[in-house]
Parts: C-alpha cells; sequence; structure tokens
C-alpha cells in the first residue's frame, strides 16, 4: 500500500525527539521510509517542512512542501527502478520545471529533457567499451580516473584518490582519509562553489577523526579549532563554530 509521512525541521537544535518514539531522531515506517522527525527548540520556526509519499516498492512518488504549498513534486520510474521523470505540480511561473531522464546500459545518466517550463537539461554520449563520456573537455587516464570535465581539471593519487581539483590540493593517510586541505592560489568567488571554505579560506584546514571514522572537528593548518560535529545514530546531525552559541543543523532527507 502506497503510504505517506512528513518532515520537519526546526530553527535550532536543541531538544531532539519524534512522534511515539521519545530521544530517537527518526522514526521509520515497516519499509524503512523516513516518516516523522522535528526539533522541539527554543525560538520554535519551522524551516523545512515536507509529507512524502511513496509507492509500494519503497520508491518516492510525491513531495509535498507544506512551507509553499505550491511546490509539490511528483516522480515516475522506468520499469528498472529508475527515476524516470519529475516535475512540479505548477504549470507555469517561477516554481513550473519538469523533467524526463535517460540511462545507458550500465545505468549511467546520459540525458536530461525539459518536459515543461524551464529546467537543467544534460546530454552525455558515452563510449559504451569504457563507459567514459566522450563530450568535449571530458579527459580520463589510463585507469579510467577523470582529469577533466572541461570545467575543472583533477589529479590522482596512486592510490586512485583524487589529490588536487580547482585549486585544492588534498592529504590522505595510511587509512585513506583525508586528513589536510590546502588551498593554491584561492580566488575570490571560490568558497560559492565550495562553501565550506567560507571561514576557511586562508591556507587549508585540517580534519580530526574519531574511532569511527568519523570526523569529529576541523582546525586550521595551526590546529586552531574552526568547526566541531555532533553525531547521532552514526549520522553527523549538527556543526558547531568557536564563537557562535547556536549550532547549525546538518539533517539531509
Amino acid at each position: 500500500m502506497p503510504h505517506t509521512c512528513t518532515a520537519r525541521v526546526g530553527f535550532e537544535l536543541c531538544n531532539v525527539y519524534s512522534r511515539s518514539v521519545p530521544r530517537n531522531l527518526k522514526r521509520y515506517h515497516g519499509a524503512g521510509d523516513l516518516h516523522f522527525v522535528t526539533f522541539s527548540c527554543y525560538r520554535r520556526l519551522t524551516l523545512l517542512d515536507f509529507t512524502h509519499s511513496y509507492n509500494s516498492n519503497g520508491t518516492a512518488s510525491s513531495v509535498a512542501n507544506n512551507q509553499h504549498t505550491n511546490r509539490p513534486e511528483s516522480y515516475t520510474y522506468n520499469t528498472l527502478n529508475r527515476l524516470a521523470t519529475a516535475q512540479s505540480q505548477a504549470t507555469s511561473g517561477g516554481d513550473c520545471w519538469g523533467q524526463s531522464y535517460g540511462y545507458d546500459r550500465y545505468a549511467s545518466l546520459t540525458s536530461i529533457s525539459v518536459t515543461q517550463c524551464s529546467a537543467l537539461a544534460l546530454g552525455l554520449s558515452v563510449n559504451t567499451s569504457t563507459d567514459q563520456i566522450t563530450n568535449p573537455g571530458y579527459r580520463y587516464d589510463a585507469a579510467g580516473n577523470m582529469l577533466s570535465d572541461g570545467w575543472d581539471a583533477y589529479t590522482w593519487n596512486g592510490s586512485g584518490r583524487m589529490s588536487a581539483a580547482a585549486g585544492y590540493s588534498d592529504t590522505h593517510d595510511g587509512d585513506g582519509l583525508r586528513v589536510e586541505k590546502s588551498i593554491d592560489g584561492h580566488q575570490n568567488g571560490d568558497e560559492n562553489r565550495n562553501p565550506d571554505q567560507r571561514q576557511h579560506n586562508t591556507n587549508g584546514k585540517l580534519y580530526w577523526y574519531g574511532l569511527s571514522d568519523e570526523a569529529l572537528a576541523e582546525s586550521d593548518l595551526a590546529g586552531n579549532i574552526t568547526s566541531e560535529y555532533i553525531y547521532f545514530g552514526g549520522r553527523r546531525i549538527a556543526r558547531r563554530d568557536p564563537g557562535r552559541a547556536a549550532f547549525q543543523n546538518e539533517l539531509e532527507f
């Protein structure tokens, strides 16, 4: 049977609870779909409020934005349960959009067509032998790693991990965890494409990990903490920056 659920996120992370299950962050349907999440906060301002509907196989059929009732979206799928279409209920105006999606035999997304109003489109040519994009600007190394996408260039280390891209260089430890990000020739505007650099745009930053390889904190290269992270049930739910009294929610739905 198709079913629906609601998700809400409050303004500040204060006390976390869910209906009928105190102190749990989320409540799920039997099929594992998100049912309800909310935050009880000193300032009771709802930022996000969505109602999700699901098909009997667990795929999402629609999302209603209860904060903006003119923005519901619906989805359809092909016989392999790949997203086939997505569109707004609105058929005109700034909230109107619609897309259909095409895939190759490897299930890679190769095309996006606009079906109503305005939306982003995509058209990729793919080598069926290597599953590599052949559009102008795309280049790969012998190991199949992408070297360029026509916009940015990418460098990879001997372990197949990205070591440099878009003016940033990464250093990994022996376990493959990124422990340092260095900023090479930082330019104004880069932080808009990399939002986490807005307050770390001097020389770089270091990452500090817990026993389960979760990033607990970030610091500048001198070891001064710039961000700390809070986890719940194995997922990062909030960030705290020194000098700020409030926590920043980091949940994704």
